[in-house]
């Protein structure tokens, strides 16, 4: 299934690997495990499946990880299918924050 969970975080890999960012995998967090993490941050970043981004802010691990000064930003899967440029071109700005 090209839209399966694991694919859509290997597309999301490869095209930030290709700008120049490079993230850790799959990386324990408190009780939690992150898709993707920026190395030497507290910015985690999450692929939602194929679900919307909607209501995000009211998980529980984006509340605790939250209180320990992460950022969790998260990209429903249909966005990195659709457009994972964009995706990574958001993933860039929040980096400039830090």
């Amino acid at each position: 299934d090209v839209c399966s969970s694991d694919l859509l975080q290997r597309r999301f890999f490869a095209h930030a690997w290709r700008r120049g960012l490079r993230l850790e995998c799959q990386k324990p967090v408190l009780i939690y495990r992150l898709d993707f993490v920026v190395p030497r941050t507290l910015l985690g970043i999450e692929i939602l499946a194929w679900q919307s981004r909607e209501h995000v802010e009211g998980w529980d691990r984006v509340r605790d990880l939250g209180a320990e000064g992460w950022r969790v930003i998260s990209f429903a899967g249909e966005e990195v299918h659709r457009d994972v440029a964009h995706c990574i071109g958001e993933l860039a700005v929040e980096l400039a924050r830090t």
